[in-house]
């Protein structure tokens, strides 16, 4: 049951302040070190662990959270309040925007700081809020915390309860004698950056650009999930209801390890250009699903990849041709081995293929005809290529042992 705002009012100013103080800063303390933002707002039942491995979690936050998560948002709505002389003028919308309008703010900061006003002033009784501001109770410093508390108060975050086991495997996988030196060298931030990245290409759909994060956007700017008039906000509650579990199908040191070479693999920054997705994304596709020469009955790299795809799509009751994967891994050889006069010619190819039409569509710039070069085939390709690769993923998460018997059958 929602609590009333009096009751809020009254649990506020009998806190002892030295106690709120102290809370506060503890707080501060755990969100630098374990919290981590999203740009979604939704409200979870419960906590959501997404890792079979790790203590990672997502939820919404605690009122003294988001008191300490929204400082910044805090301080800009505290100042419209300040502006304002009769504060009960935020109980009507239209008489509170032409006010702002009268003073020294944006337009664009009036339409979001009214709006983040407006949630606040809709979720809570107005005779109740009318009486309080009547009484001088709700001043602009108090209002604007409770502001706060209710518009972040849905806000997804990423929380990692205990850095520990963490720690301990990077030490092992950058072979570390110093633990200290995980954080010291800022490899925390890099594993949850390189985890949500997974985690989101493995999730989402390419409408979804951003995924959950981590982020360090301005909150003042947050899409609410729960809006199912948004086709792109519904996917995002799929996956915040139920998740892929990234790290699924690990059972052993040696699947350990190999986990987290894939997320450095597909690390962000080395995603900056079509042509490195493209590169990415095969690099680690042959990596999940081939074996050396010398323990695949002498069949080459090659020949694994494309077939042991075909045999991925073939479980799933789906098809993907041949000679689309060929030109994939020719057209990724290529780049590697200097032969760049190929690299178009397997581009042509692959971009006549019905798969790759079907995707054009999605291109997010207008081409002319002049422009159809390799940075036009390569978007296409990365857009295909990220559909093959969660394709694969999301089957070696759900069923593990359907992978290693596919490449133990070649």
């Amino acid at each position: 049951m929602k609590e009333k705002i009096e009751e809020r009012y009254n649990n506020l100013i009998n806190l002892n302040f030295e106690d709120r103080i102290s809370n506060l800063f503890k707080t501060d303390e755990y969100i630098r070190t374990n919290i981590f933002l999203t740009i979604f707002k939704y409200p979870l039942k419960k906590e959501r662990q997404i890792s079979k491995l790790y203590p990672i979690f997502l939820r919404n936050p605690k009122n003294n959270e988001a008191e300490s998560i929204g400082k910044k948002l805090r301080a800009k709505i505290l100042k419209i309040l300040n502006s304002i002389e009769d504060l009960t003028l935020i109980l009507d919308e239209t008489k509170f925007s032409e006010k702002l309008s009268l003073k020294d703010f944006d337009i664009s900061d009036i339409i979001i700081y009214s709006r983040i006003i407006e949630n606040f002033v809709s979720l809570n009784n107005k005779e109740d809020l009318k009486r309080l501001l009547e009484e001088g109770k709700l001043n602009s410093y108090n209002l604007s915390l409770f502001i706060i508390e209710d518009y972040l108060k849905e806000l997804i975050i990423i929380e990692i309860k205990d850095w520990q086991s963490i720690d301990n495997f990077l030490a092992i996988y950058y072979d570390i004698n110093d633990i200290d030196e995980i954080e010291a060298r800022d490899y925390r931030n890099y594993f949850i950056e390189d985890f949500m990245n997974l985690f989101n290409k493995v999730n989402f759909s390419q409408k979804v650009i951003t995924g959950l994060g981590p982020s360090k956007n301005d909150l003042s700017f947050l899409h609410d999930a729960s809006d199912l008039n948004n086709k792109d906000m519904s996917e995002v509650i799929n996956v915040l209801e139920k998740p892929i579990i990234v790290d699924n199908f690990i059972n052993t040191k040696s699947d350990h390890l190999s986990f987290q070479f894939i997320i450095e693999t597909l690390n962000s920054t080395k995603l900056r250009t079509y042509r490195n997705r493209c590169i990415t994304y095969v690099t680690i596709l042959e990596f999940m699903l081939t074996k050396p020469k010398k323990y695949s009955n002498n069949k080459s790299i090659s020949f694994q990849f494309y077939n042991n795809i075909i045999k991925c799509y073939e479980y799933l009751n789906r098809k993907i041709s041949k000679r689309e994967l060929k030109l994939i891994y020719e057209y990724r050889s290529s780049i590697l081995h200097g032969d760049f006069e190929n690299v178009r010619k397997c581009l042509e190819q692959l971009i006549n293929l019905l798969p790759l039409k079907k995707h054009i569509q999605n291109v997010k710039y207008i081409y002319s005809e002049l422009d159809f070069d390799n940075l036009y085939y390569e978007e296409i390709l990365s857009i295909r290529l990220n559909e093959i690769f969660r394709t694969v993923y999301t089957l070696f998460c759900a069923n593990p042992q359907v992978i290693q018997n596919i490449k133990n059958n070649n």
